[in-house]
């Protein structure tokens, strides 16, 4: 093991099975970081199917008139927790929130499985 002075500091130079260890455990952390770019990407990419939902509902809302007051009143929820949907702000809304804003303006939420292109 070869020691080389600098300073105060002792540096010494690593083993091969070191380097082994070091480079084997960066190139998992490589596999494990592409991974979760891409999981963010898919989150991503559906919050943003989610966001066109829910505009879509808004528009139809103001389209027929409907303000959020009476909206609240139709569905049950509150005019903060309707505002907060239709700005997406927050997690994203459960199934049956959107089924119940969507009952509210006389509308329905049909899901889909479709193939992925």
């Amino acid at each position: 093991m070869e020691k080389k002075r600098t300073g105060r500091r002792i540096v010494r130079k690593a083993t091969d099975q070191e380097r082994t260890v070091y480079r084997k455990a960066v190139d998992e952390e490589l596999v494990g970081m592409e991974a979760n770019r891409a999981l963010g990407r898919d989150i991503v990419r559906a919050r943003r199917e989610l966001s066109a939902t829910v505009a879509e509902l808004k528009t139809i809302r103001e389209e027929l008139g409907i303000s959020l007051t009476e909206l609240a009143e139709r569905t049950g929820m509150t005019i903060g927790n309707l505002s907060r949907l239709e700005n997406m702000e927050g997690p994203n809304p459960t199934i049956e929130t959107l089924r119940r804003y969507a009952r509210g303006i006389g509308h329905r939420i049909e899901i889909a499985v479709v193939a992925d292109s």
